[in-house]
């Protein structure tokens, strides 16, 4: 059999050897140049003579099928097959360049950037015309080495193949060194030479424009984005983005106040109303009576201090209960709090002091220290996690001992960007401190499992939760001063909630409650048994 060598295959030959045998420094003009610096005249063509892999099926005779699966893998973000794939390809069939080119991006895929580079440049030296597109993969690869200059070099080479997308890649070199004014001018020059890569020029435009602070001008790119004929995971994307603008901005005000007016319904109230609020640590029964309340929270913060990732705020909350009937369960509820805050992605950390004081009825009843910690890291793959405690100082002014409380919850999410959905469970432990001695205290375990997803209605949701939670509670004194008590209580949450205009969010819940014990009075009943339920509205206006 004769082997007739043309320029293509001796071409061909010499790039597998360089990138199968030899080391790739060799390449360069002298040994201490650095590696990422590649001369495109230094790749020549040579006469040498390499025989196709003889494991190469007999099916496959040009190397086609290999090529397909390649191209499917490289879809398929399977860049080791790929690779494996492309090179049975070029085995078969050394002449073809279009294999060779998918070599090419194969390497660089798998963040070889030498084998690739040598490749792309070798491609050019054979055909400048036909492979100047692989100028944008050099410049590419190039932006990997942190090599701008050189990455300029090779976008300026590839400007006469495709203006437009050589004004977007400049772009993002701009952005890259923070030259948002110069990326801003790129991406709009790119939106106009190529109006395919319109909604990508403009989304990216916004981003420079943000650094600008231009945010009204970002978010009307962006709204007009939103017409554009986007993939789904685009327009996720992008209302994110938006959704993010409109959240700086709230966060970039210096103070921040929300007003909360709700009414409830609730077919079995408490005895004691602080048991609403989880202040009771020793859980007392219910009335068996209805009664509706209205509910009315106001919230104030200040920023008092601000600077690179830490933050420090003053606030102070109004909380108000009033019931219709069962006026002596009226709460009155005061609350400030200093607030610091580090936010620093992936991860967010807090610590609150806080003062809380209640009335019952007109009536001083408890005042609470609270120092709160909260920690909070974004995970890659959508997974989140939240760390929070407690540590609270509850004085009574009525006959109830002080209580000193202490709490730890993990929370695991994991949310569906493109569904705007998400998954959560937690766990938490309580212990109170109950007394001089710590002669009452009170165990508590906590299991919650929860999901949210959007409703057919934009910016409305619906939230579904369980919650079991377990107390062991040493003695109960209203029944015995030596015998335990073990509650055990199961909830579910139903919520529907959504945005009804700018600033203004509508909330609607119900919660149905079980309680049982292991106590049983001189009765023959369980006075801790119930059930009962709530359904609460709520409307929320942020300033």
């Amino acid at each position: 059999m004769k082997i007739r060598l043309t320029k293509q295959s001796c071409f061909l030959i010499c790039v597998l050897l360089f990138c199968c045998a030899y080391d790739l420094q060799a390449l360069t003009p002298s040994s201490d140049a650095p590696v990422s610096r590649f001369d495109s005249n230094s790749v020549s063509l040579q006469p040498l003579i390499v025989l196709a892999s003889s494991s190469a099926e007999p099916a496959d005779e040009d190397g086609s099928m290999a090529y397909a699966n390649a191209q499917n893998a490289i879809r398929n973000n399977d860049y080791p097959n790929a690779l494996a794939y492309i090179q049975q390809a070029v085995a078969v069939n050394p002449g073809n360049l279009d294999y060779q080119y998918l070599l090419g991006i194969s390497y660089f895929k798998l963040s070889k950037l030498d084998e690739a580079q040598v490749i792309f440049f070798a491609l050019i030296n054979e055909d400048s015309i036909a492979f100047q597109k692989a100028f944008f993969d050099l410049s590419s690869a190039y932006l990997q080495r942190n090599d701008e200059q050189n990455a300029f070099k090779m976008l300026e080479q590839a400007y006469t193949l495709d203006p437009g997308r050589t004004e977007l890649e400049m772009g993002n070199i701009y952005l890259k060194q923070k030259q948002f004014g110069k990326a801003s001018e790129c991406f709009e020059r790119a939106a106009l030479k190529k109006p395919e890569l319109k909604a990508d020029a403009a989304t990216l435009q916004a981003v420079a424009l943000l650094q600008l602070n231009q945010r009204s001008e970002a978010t009307r790119l962006l709204l007009h984005v939103l017409e554009m004929d986007l993939t789904p995971d685009k327009t996720v994307a992008v209302q994110q983005l938006i959704n993010s603008i409109n959240e700086s901005e709230k966060s970039d005000k210096p103070w921040q106040l929300t007003a909360t007016l709700g009414f409830q319904y609730d077919d079995n109230v408490f005895l004691d109303p602080l048991d609403n609020l989880g202040l009771k640590p020793i859980t007392g029964g219910v009335r068996n009576k209805e009664d509706g309340l209205s509910i009315f929270s106001l919230t104030g913060r200040y920023r008092f201090l601000k600077k690179d990732y830490w933050s420090f705020w003053g606030a102070y909350n109004h909380y108000q209960t009033n019931y219709i009937n069962n006026t002596d369960l009226n709460i009155v509820g005061s609350r400030p709090s200093l607030q610091f805050q580090w936010d620093k992605l992936p991860f967010h950390a807090g610590l609150e002091y806080a003062y809380s004081h209640y009335w019952v009825d007109g009536e001083s009843r408890v005042g609470v220290h609270s120092l709160l910690p909260r920690f909070f890291i974004e995970h890659p793959d959508n997974l989140q996690t939240s760390f929070s405690g407690a540590v609270e100082w509850k004085i009574y002014e009525d006959h109830s001992p002080s209580d000193k409380h202490y709490r730890l919850a993990l929370m695991e999410i994991k949310t569906f960007p493109e569904r705007k959905s998400h998954f959560r469970m937690q766990y938490a432990a309580d212990f109170d401190e109950i007394g001089a001695e710590g002669s009452a205290n009170v165990t508590g375990h906590e299991i919650l499992a929860g999901i949210q997803y959007p409703l057919w209605i934009e910016n409305w949701f619906m939230d579904i939760s369980g919650r079991y939670n377990w107390k062991f509670f040493q003695y109960d004194p209203q029944i015995s001063m030596s015998g335990s008590r073990t509650d055990e209580q199961k909830s579910a949450i139903f919520m529907v909630f959504g945005q009804l205009c700018s600033g203004l969010y509508l909330n609607l819940m119900a919660q149905p409650i079980w309680n049982d014990s292991n106590i049983i009075n001189r009765l023959k009943y369980d006075p801790y048994e119930f059930k009962k339920a709530l359904v609460s509205c709520y409307l929320t206006y942020t300033f």
